[in-house]
């Protein structure tokens, strides 16, 4: 959608500050964090109507994400703080080839996020979404501040700073796995 009033004017003054060279602490763009991986939804990965099962693409849009955090911070290990969006757009046929795209969208002191897209390819046709993913890693040092270069990018890191990492701390999420006995007494 497009950006409200306040968001487009915090937009033009990031971009103003940037060509300005008014910018006066590290940060990295946000393109310069983009990793990328591609796959084949293999028949061992399908679910029981014969399509890509989605725990595997939330397995292989987190690990992905926990590498893109990572990478970014470069000096610890990545602990998750939440996920955010889990959003399956359409049934991912077997035989598809999958490409991830992740990228650091916004960072808030220690929290890191990462917003996953992963576009079903097929040879001489355009890359269609077929699933989103976004989580927020935690580290206990700061990580790199970073910045949009382009429009898209601007739109990705209002969506975020706007919305998710604005309240981390009353909206963070617990997983905890609890084991269950099915022995008979």
């Amino acid at each position: 959608s497009a950006p409200s009033s306040e968001e487009s004017q915090i937009l033009q003054d990031i971009f103003m500050d940037l060509r300005q060279d008014k910018i006066n602490y590290e940060f990295v763009y946000i393109e310069d964090t983009k990793q990328e991986k591609t796959l084949l939804a293999h028949a061992q990965d399908k679910n029981i109507h014969g399509k890509l099962f989605g725990g595997y693409l939330m397995k292989q849009a987190y690990e992905i994400a926990w590498l893109t955090a990572y990478n970014h911070n470069g000096k610890e290990l990545p602990n998750i703080y939440n996920i955010n969006d889990v959003n399956f757009l359409i049934p991912v046929d077997i035989g598809s080839i999958l490409k991830f795209v992740a990228r650091v969208t916004s960072v808030v002191k220690n929290l890191v996020h990462v917003d996953v897209e992963v576009f079903r390819t097929v040879v001489g046709e355009k890359p269609f979404k077929v699933f989103n993913f976004a989580c927020t890693f935690q580290f206990t040092s700061n990580s790199k501040s970073v910045l949009p270069k382009t429009y898209e990018d601007g739109m990705r890191f209002i969506a975020v700073s706007y919305t998710h990492l604005t309240l981390p701390t009353i909206y963070s999420v617990q997983i905890s796995v609890v084991a269950v006995s099915l022995k008979k007494k």
